[in-house]
């Protein structure tokens, strides 16, 4: 027979898990809010400072883990910052191919991958710059248009480009490849082991630019 002490302690133990639960929900909430916060605001040392503190109440956010990862290879921290897109990939992450347009605009997208085509660059840029003002979370526009600088030769406006991806949709696989390309040819061997290391672990579908990304970080680990 359970004792009348027993029963106080059953009950008090339940109420402070139920007291509990909302503070340890509204810290976690407020953390990752200043995390991204700062993260946006491109102060990577303070949203890392916030974004490890969530993981240590919920290590199972990915988003934390990607934005931690962006933020730790932007202060160079390039090793650590593997560690955080791996341990996203573990936590089963689906990472992404292209994002279809929307078919309200598919006639303009069209327009603009014909302007690309036909090699009027500049035109596709401004027609693509439009469009993502009505859909500034598609980011095939964006993909498209750091693709147009590059044909250009605008690499600083294309890694922009290419970084913005990387920043705000994480899971769009294809960056991680063309941020690797971009550094390896500013002769930038850490970050671009980084990005195609990025890339590797993630899964590349082509067994032939497989073998280019994995052939160019041996290639730059001996320049290092």
């Amino acid at each position: 027979m359970i004792s009348r002490a027993e029963t106080f302690i059953a009950v008090l133990s339940l109420l402070l898990i139920t007291i509990s639960i909302p503070a340890f929900a509204s810290d976690l909430t407020d953390l990752i809010a200043q995390g991204d916060k700062y993260f946006q605001a491109d102060d990577y040392v303070k949203a890392v400072e916030y974004y490890e503190k969530a993981i240590e109440i919920d290590p199972s956010n990915y988003m934390v883990w990607l934005n931690m990862g962006f933020s730790l290879a932007e202060l160079e921290q390039y090793d650590e910052s593997l560690k955080c897109y791996e341990k996203a990939k573990k936590l089963g992450v689906l990472f992404k191919g292209i994002t279809p347009p929307k078919e309200s605009y598919r006639p303009d997208y069209d327009k603009a991958m014909d302007l690309y085509e036909s090699k009027n660059y500049k035109e596709a840029i401004k027609l693509l710059e439009t469009l993502r003002l009505n859909d500034p979370s598609n980011s095939t526009l964006l993909f498209n248009m750091g693709g147009s600088y590059l044909a250009i030769g605008d690499s600083k406006d294309a890694e922009e480009c290419f970084k913005e991806i990387a920043k705000k949709d994480p899971l769009y696989k294809a960056t991680y490849g063309i941020l690797g390309t971009l550094n390896y040819i500013a002769h930038s061997p850490e970050t671009a082991i980084h990005y195609y290391s990025i890339r590797l672990m993630i899964g590349v579908d082509s067994p032939q630019d497989k073998k280019i990304f994995e052939d160019r970080v041996n290639e730059m680990r001996k320049l290092k």
